[in-house]
């Protein structure tokens, strides 16, 4: 990952988020040494459904977890 000054991310953007987009490598843009933005290539969010698709149907509640646990009442 390579890590430029704001200054030099100014006088070079269009290069370099060009060269974000062919390469995929994101970049890091730095305010007096302290990292502040990051550029990278843009990615589309995956559907929820598409990130858990291998595990669905893998887990079994067997009770309502909005419910007090055990430990719980055992002070009352």
């Amino acid at each position: 990952m390579k890590t430029l000054s704001k200054s030099a991310f100014k006088a070079r953007a269009l290069e370099i988020m060009r060269t974000v987009e062919s390469t995929g490598e994101e970049v890091v843009v730095s305010d007096h040494g302290h990292p502040c933005v990051v550029v990278r290539p843009y990615s589309r969010s995956r559907d929820v459904r598409d990130v858990f698709a291998d595990i669905t149907g893998g887990m079994v509640l067997h009770e309502d977890p909005d419910l007090p646990s055990f430990s719980e009442w055992v002070d009352a």
